[in-house]
C-alpha cells in the first residue's frame, strides 16, 4: 500500500520543496524523524512525515518561529491558541509597519529634511499613553489659564485627535501631519488667540451663553453674498460687514467704532489660517469624521470686504495706529503707461501660496538667504511680519499688481520699514520683487510709496533719514535707489555669512 511506503530524502524533497538540507536540519531538531534508515544507513521517510513537513512549512510561511512551531507539531501548544497569539502580534507589527510607511510617504510628497523626518518617526513610535500627553500638552497650551468658560471643553473635544486600534494607512498619514503641526509654537499661538477671545466675550457676558462660534457667523452672513457674485469691495457688501461688525460688538460688549473693526479683521485673519483649516481636515480623517466644510472662501471675503472699509476712514491710513498693527494701511501707486496700479498692504494669511511660489526662484534664495519650502515655512514668515505691525518696529508690506478687469491683484514684490524706533533719527527699507516683474517699474514705485508713508506717519517722531543697504553684485538696486533719490552714501565691509560681499549704503533725507 501507498500508505506503507518509504521515501529517500531526495524523493521527499522533490515531493515538499524542501531543499535536502533543509530536510536534514528539520530531523536533527525532531520536528520530522525519519521512520527507519536503510540498510546503507540513509534515512527513509513515510507519507506521514511529507504531511508533516506540509503543515511545518504553513506555519513558517506565517512567520512562527522554530521552538513555537515545534511545540505545535509536538501538541505542547493548540493550534487555535497560536494562530491567536500569532495574528495578535502580527496586529502590532502591521500597525508598525504602516506608521513606517506613513513617514517615508511623507518625507516623498514633502521633501523633508533630516530634522523633519526624525521627528516624524519619533511621532510614529509613541504609544497609546504618549500619543495621549502629546495631545494633552497640545490643548493645555491652546486652552490652558483660560478659567471654567462655556464652550472651551467643547471646542477642546472638537480638537481632539483619537486614533483608531486598527488605523488604515490614511488615518496614519493624518495623525504624523498633524501630530507634528500641533508642536509648532506659532500654530498654538494662532489656535489660543480666538479660544482667549471666547473666554473674553464669556467676561464681557456674564453668566449668558456665549454668543455663535464667528466662523459660522461668518458662513451664514458672507456665504449668501459670496455665492450671490456680490464683490467684497461692493455696496453690496455693506450690509453683511455692519452684521459682522455688530455680531463682534455684541459678542465682546463694545462699541462697533473703528478699533472693534480693526479687532475683528485680525479676528478674522486669525480664522484664516490655511494651518487652521489643515488641522481640521486632518482630524476628520484621524477621527473617521466627515470632510469639513472649507471656510477659506468665506473667510477671504469677508477680511477683504473689512480691509476695504477700513481703508477708506478720512486719514488714508484706515486710522491705523501703526505701533499696535491693529489698523488696515494701505498704500497705493499709480499706473503707468506699461504697468497696472500697486496696492501695498500687510501680510496675511491669504498670501502664503504665492509666498511660497516666490521663492522657489534660485536668485530669490540668494538675496533672501533661506528657504521657502511649505505653506508652514511661509506662515511662520508672515507671522513674524505681523509681530513687527505689533511691535511697531518693523512694517512689511506685500507688494500686489492690479490686474485687469479685476479688483484684485497678483503679489510681486514686498517693501519693509525696519529698525524703527521712537525718537531714534534713522530707519532702514528693503524690498524684493517676483521674477516675472522685475524690470516694470515695480521696485522703484513701491519703494517710492513707503517712503513717503514712512516720513509721513513717523517723521514727528524723531525719523528724519532713510537707509537703503544692498550687495555689490545687485546693480539694480542702485538703478532703484536713484529713481527714488537715495543717494549713494558709501561702501560698506563685507560682513560674512550674512553679507558675504561687500555692499552700498544709500540715503535718503525727510526734506529730500
Amino acid at each position: 500500500m501507498d500508505g506503507d511506503a518509504l521515501f529517500s530524502i531526495g524523493e521527499v524533497a522533490r515531493r515538499t520543496g524542501f531543499t535536502v538540507k533543509t530536510i536534514r536540519f528539520y530531523s536533527d531538531r525532531g520536528i520530522v524523524s525519519p521512520a527507519e534508515r536503510s540498510p546503507a544507513g540513509y534515512r527513509l521517510y513515510s507519507f506521514d512525515a511529507i504531511a508533516r513537513l506540509g503543515l511545518v512549512r504553513t506555519l513558517r510561511d506565517l512567520g512562527l518561529d522554530l521552538a513555537t512551531v515545534r511545540k505545535v507539531m509536538d501538541r505542547e501548544r493548540s493550534l487555535p491558541d497560536v494562530a491567536a497569539a500569532h495574528a495578535d502580534a502580527l496586529a502590532v507589527r502591521i500597525r508598525t509597519l504602516g506608521m513606517r510607511r506613513a513617514v517615508l510617504m511623507a518625507v516623498a510628497e514633502r521633501g523633508s529634511t533630516p530634522e523633519e523626518t526624525a521627528l516624524m518617526h519619533k511621532l510614529t513610535q509613541l504609544s497609546e499613553d504618549g500619543r495621549r500627553r502629546l495631545i494633552g500638552d497640545f490643548l493645555d497650551a491652546v486652552f490652558g489659564g483660560l478659567g471654567d468658560v462655556p464652550g472651551l471643553a467643547g471646542a477642546m473635544r472638537s480638537m481632539t485627535p483619537d486614533l483608531p486600534g486598527d488605523p488604515d494607512p490614511e488615518q496614519i498619514k493624518a495623525w504624523v501631519e498633524l501630530a507634528e503641526l500641533s508642536q509648532d509654537p506659532a500654530f498654538r499661538a494662532a489656535v489660543r488667540r480666538p479660544a482667549e477671545d471666547l473666554a473674553a466675550q464669556y467676561t464681557h457676558t456674564g453668566a449668558r451663553t456665549p454668543h455663535r462660534d464667528l466662523a459660522a457667523t461668518v458662513r451664514d452672513l458672507a456665504g449668501p453674498a459670496l455665492a450671490g457674485g456680490v464683490g467684497p469691495e461692493s455696496k453690496g457688501a455693506d450690509p453683511v460687514v455692519a452684521a459682522l461688525t455688530a455680531h463682534g460688538a455684541d459678542a465682546l460688549g463694545r462699541a462697533d467704532d473703528l478699533g472693534l473693526r480693526r479687532h475683528l479683521l485680525t479676528w478674522l485673519e486669525e480664522l484664516h489660517d490655511a494651518r487652521r483649516e489643515r488641522y481640521f481636515e486632518l482630524l476628520a480623517i484621524v477621527n473617521g469624521w466627515p470632510a469639513p466644510e472649507s471656510l477659506a472662501p468665506v473667510l477671504a471675503w469677508s477680511v477683504q470686504a473689512l480691509r476695504v472699509r477700513l481703508s477708506r476712514t478720512p486719514d488714508g491710513h484706515a486710522g491705523a495706529d501703526h505701533r499696535s498693527g491693529r489698523g488696515a494701511v494701505v498704500l497705493r501707486a499709480e499706473a503707468t503707461p506699461s504697468a497696472p496700479s500697486l496696492v501695498l498692504r500687510p501680510w496675511c494669511v491669504r498670501d502664503l501660496a504665492a509666498l511660497v511660489e516666490a521663492y522657489q526662484e534660485p536668485a530669490m534664495r540668494r538675496w533672501a538667504g533661506s528657504a521657502m519650502e511649505t505653506d508652514a515655512d511661509a506662515a511662520g514668515w508672515v507671522r513674524a511680519q505681523q509681530q513687527g505691525w505689533a511691535a511697531g518696529t518693523r512694517f512689511a508690506f506685500a507688494v500686489l499688481a492690479k490686474d485687469p478687469g479685476s479688483s484684485a491683484g497678483h503679489l510681486v514684490g514686498n517693501v519693509v520699514l525696519k529698525e524703527v524706533a521712537s525718537g531714534k533719527p534713522s530707519a532702514e527699507v528693503g524690498y524684493w520683487t517676483t521674477a516675472h516683474a522685475r524690470g516694470r517699474g515695480v521696485a522703484s514705485r513701491a519703494l517710492e510709496a513707503l517712503t513717503r508713508w514712512a516720513f509721513d506717519t513717523f517723521g514727528n517722531d524723531g525719523l528724519e533719514r532713510l537707509e537703503l543697504l544692498h550687495q555689490v553684485d545687485n546693480p539694480a538696486s542702485c538703478r532703484v535707489a536713484e529713481k527714488c533719490r537715495y543717494a549713494f552714501d558709501r561702501v560698506l565691509p563685507a560682513a560674512p555669512p550674512a553679507f558675504p560681499l561687500d555692499g552700498h549704503l544709500h540715503t535718503r533725507h525727510k526734506d529730500r
